[in-house]
């Protein structure tokens, strides 16, 4: 990690397509105020950023945790209006196993018809090594 924190192609291929436009945002508004963004991720089905700001305003702060909320509605394959919606990573898992991603009604239908998370993720952009890893160990569990 640079000194700057991530830099700007990272964060966005830390999480799906769909959320480029907010990881955008949020990428511009913390580096704008001289602060970084040290790390992002999809959690629990919206955006996570983690960042160190400089001095900022409260607006600032604001608006990054609106951004977060905001991912909660947005399908984070297509950047179309979406829901957190549970999906399985294994054959018969539990409820409390499953992941929970943010997706639009064709992509949540497409999730319960049996299409992969990372085959849907690969239409949009190839994946990236971690993903394929990711990817690879799902396939053999």
């Amino acid at each position: 990690m640079k000194e700057r924190g991530i830099e700007l192609e990272a964060a966005i291929l830390s999480v799906g397509p769909g959320w480029e436009t907010l990881v955008k945002e949020a990428w511009h508004l913390v580096t704008g105020t001289r602060g970084k963004l040290n790390y992002i991720k999809e959690k629990f089905g919206s955006l996570s950023l983690f960042f160190s700001l400089g001095k900022s305003p409260p607006e600032v702060l604001h608006r990054i945790w609106e951004i977060e909320k905001q991912s909660e509605k947005v399908c984070e394959l297509c950047a179309d209006p979406g829901e957190p919606y549970p999906i399985d990573i294994g054959p018969d898992m539990p409820l409390s196993l499953r992941w929970i991603k943010t997706t639009c009604p064709a992509h949540t239908c497409a999730r319960i018809e049996g299409a992969g998370w990372w085959d849907l993720l690969e239409e949009y952009r190839p994946l990236t090594p971690s993903q394929e890893a990711m990817r690879d160990w799902q396939k053999r569990t």
